[in-house]
């Protein structure tokens, strides 16, 4: 493994060569790190990871799996191809997805986003941000403070509610929610965080627009632009740990049942329906149904 560490000028450092005040002759690098000043960086077609360090840097993420992090001040990073891992940190960034499923993160300062093709996960983090999906089915997490998500062509899923530190994807003025451009009913859906449930949800709406508010914090959460009629559908839970696979015994071929959810008062239940098929062992499909605003689950 080579690992290459710029200096305080500002530097050019290619797949095989570094330019700075010197030129060296390089073969394959895995690790660069930028140092001071100004640097551009391009990797190779390996799964390189670069960390830009101080400065306005320009990095180029090219062929494989890539890990990319600006660094400090504001940097401008394009991914390339391949499923990559680009961070943006300190600084008002411009983070580039391009090809590939690629995780991005702002970090601090307001950023600019924009997934590229590929199923693309986008959060902002601080600051004022602006991300964008691009093609295919996105997942779009404007973090703190007033954001424009944007999700552009396929299924995408944007973050909205309350985190477990107390924050919120926006705030307590209606100037610091987030602003949806583009949700398409029957096609988007709102993934509302663990801490959100949707009967905490009030809307509004303003001139076409839907504006939503959570009823237990008091914060706007989001501005969804050109939709007024938004409803339970429109809305799914997250569930970050799936936890391990339990066991279900059945005498017969179908079977429905009623489960009281706990620490619910009477009538909330939980419906189960299970289908045996395949023989007397193997895997079950559960489908779970609940009443119209008692979804959120614990």
């Amino acid at each position: 493994m080579t690992t290459i560490i710029g200096t305080e000028l500002a530097d050019l450092i290619l797949p095989d060569l570094v330019f700075d005040d010197r030129l060296l002759a390089l073969g394959n690098v895995d690790d660069v790190i930028g140092g001071d000043g100004d640097d551009t960086i391009a990797t190779s077609n390996s799964a390189d990871r670069i960390d830009g360090g101080n400065g306005d840097d320009l990095l180029f993420g090219n062929r494989g799996r890539d890990t990319l992090a600006g660094g400090a001040d504001d940097d401008v990073i394009y991914a390339g191809q391949d499923h990559d891992l680009v961070f943006g940190q300190q600084g008002d960034d411009r983070l580039y997805g391009e090809l590939g499923d690629d995780t991005i993160l702002g970090g601090s300062g307001d950023d600019t986003i924009y997934g590229g093709d590929g199923q693309d996960s986008l959060r902002g983090d601080r600051g004022r941000d602006v991300l964008s999906g691009g093609s295919g089915d996105d997942r779009i997490d404007g973090g703190r403070d007033r954001d424009v998500l944007t999700g552009g062509s396929g299924m995408d899923a944007f973050v909205m509610g309350r985190n477990f530190d107390g924050s919120t994807t926006g705030g307590a003025t209606l100037d610091e929610a987030d602003l949806i451009t583009d949700f398409s009913r029957g096609v988007d859906r709102f993934l509302l965080t663990e801490r959100q449930r949707f009967r905490d949800l009030t809307f509004a709406t303003n001139n076409g627009d839907t504006i939503v508010r959570d009823s237990v914090t008091g914060n706007y959460l989001a501005i969804v632009a050109g939709v007024a009629d938004l409803d339970i559908t429109d809305f799914v839970n997250e569930i970050s740990s799936p936890g391990t696979a339990g066991s279900i015994s059945l005498s017969s071929d179908a079977y429905t049942g009623r489960e009281a959810l706990a620490g619910a008062a009477s009538p909330e239940r939980l419906t189960i329906a299970a289908v045996r098929s395949g023989g007397d062992t193997g895997a079950v499909s559960v489908t779970y149904s609940t009443a119209a605003g008692r979804g959120s689950l614990a």
